[in-house]
Formats: C-alpha cells, structure tokens, sequence
C-alpha cells in the first residue's frame, strides 16, 4: 500500500501547473534548462540557486520544464512545481512500468555524471500514462534535473 501511495505521490509531482495549456517542451529544452541551472549553480552557489529554481514565475519554468535537484540519497532539495515535497526522499518513487527512476538518476550521475533516464508517467493532458525522460547532471553533491515527455535517441 505504501509503494502505491508512494507512486501516485510521484505521479502528482511531475503535473504540470497549467495542464490545460498541454503545450510542452521537448527533451532538448529539457536538456538545456538542466545546463542553464547548473550554470547558475555555479554563478550564484546552490543556496541562492535552489531559491531561484521554485520561483513559478522565475527563469527556470518554461510551460511543463521546471527543475528539479537531488542529493545522491535521494532526499529533494528544489523542485521547480511541488515545493512543498522538499525535504523529502524520493528512493522509492516509481514509475508506471514499474522502474525506481530516482534511484536511476542516482545511479547515472554517479556513474556517468549526467544522462537520460527514461520512464512512464502520467500525461497531465491525456491522464493518460505516456514516455517521459529527465536529463540529469552531477553538479559537486548535488544532481539538477529536467523532465520532458517524449524519448531521446540514443
């Protein structure tokens, strides 16, 4: 019962504010916004950046883009759409298929320092479940991230 509170949790975090506007961005877009704020990060520091990254009307919200940033224990730091779930710890969140996508993203900045993870989640327009992939980047302890529905070639 608690993974399934856990999923739905997930599933609620990644809608979009104006899911009737269903214009998104694309995986690119993704990509570059996780660049801009590891810039920033870098610019700023993360104290100042983390801030930045949960103003709604801020640089850092671009239709369904907002970022995102980890630590490598899985614990939320900045989430550009829910900040009300900073603070808490995303290891067991799963996706629709059934994939622990945070642990993915641990996993991957930690070993590559930055990449795709791919995974399904709910499309705010259909309420349908659909692809989604976030590019994320090892910024020093941190992992910043960006979701986009849709696939990457690789």
């Amino acid at each position: 019962m608690l993974r399934i509170l856990l999923t739905v949790l997930s599933l609620a975090m990644a809608l979009p504010a104006a899911a009737d506007d269903c214009t998104f961005a694309s995986p690119d877009e993704a990509q570059a916004m996780v660049e801009r704020a590891a810039q920033r990060i870098a610019d700023v520091g993360a104290q100042v950046a983390l801030h930045e990254f949960m103003d709604p009307g801020g640089a850092f919200r671009d239709r369904d883009l907002y970022v995102f940033v980890l630590d490598f224990e899985g614990n939320v730091w900045a989430h550009g759409l829910r900040p009300d779930v900073v603070g808490s710890n995303g290891l067991e969140a799963q996706s629709a298929d059934g994939r622990y996508y945070v642990l993915e993203m641990i996993e991957l900045a930690g070993n590559s320092g930055q990449g795709w993870v791919e995974y399904e989640f709910i499309n705010a327009c259909t309420g349908e479940f659909a692809p989604k992939v976030s590019y994320v980047k090892r910024v020093g302890d941190l992992i910043v991230g960006v979701g986009a529905y849709g696939t990457v070639s690789t």
